[in-house]
């Protein structure tokens, strides 16, 4: 018996929502098989029921290569969601202002997408920033004081001791209290420095 793409994708989609097949694969597989959609893409994240921790496969390998690009996951990208890959997207949700449930639905993947797509990885930086924040807002701060060449780590969006000597100083350079927080003064001075 021959099965069709059309009935293969409607097996799989029986397949997933009986609980007999992982989630963000077998759902990855269903929409590569339509012919409107040629390569795994943030596209696809949103065509997905939802993608979660224990999920594994392309749609996994692209989320994590976008919250990379947006600061959020520092890990290999493995194309498994594991602790790592759900710390990132909760981080994401907080952010942004969505449900932080470490699951990546339609309101999630959209996100996402539109912050990859128009390159804004994130607002300016708008908030006190200490050491062991993380997230965009400290990705955005590294890349900044590497432009300004008192940072020559990657833009990790973990504020660690290498960014902390960073911001001490960039502030001693510009007349501020070298605490190493980034507060309102040092932000502005940030946006501000050539």
């Amino acid at each position: 018996m021959k099965i069709s793409y059309a009935t293969s994708s409607t097996l799989l989609w029986l397949l997933v929502t009986a609980g007999l097949a992982p989630t963000a694969s077998a759902v990855a597989v269903s929409v590569l098989a339509s012919s409107s959609v040629s390569s795994p893409s943030a596209q696809l994240i949103s065509q997905a029921a939802v993608i979660s921790r224990g999920d594994s496969g392309a749609l996994v390998s692209q989320l994590q290569e976008d919250l990379a690009t947006l600061g959020y996951y520092s890990g290999t990208n493995t194309g498994f969601f594991g602790s790592a890959t759900e710390d990132a997207v909760i981080r994401f949700q907080q952010e942004v202002g969505i449900t932080a449930d470490g699951r990546v639905g339609s309101e999630t993947s959209e996100t996402i997408r539109q912050r990859v797509g128009t390159g804004d990885s994130s607002a300016p930086i708008s908030e006190t920033l200490v050491p062991n924040d993380s997230g965009a807002q400290v990705s955005e701060l590294q890349k900044r004081l590497i432009t300004l060449g008192y940072f020559d780590g990657p833009a990790t969006g973990f504020f660690g001791s290498q960014t902390k000597a960073a911001v001490m100083n960039f502030q001693q350079a510009n007349g501020l209290a070298a605490d190493g927080i980034v507060g309102r003064g040092t932000a502005e001075a940030l946006r501000q420095a050539q």
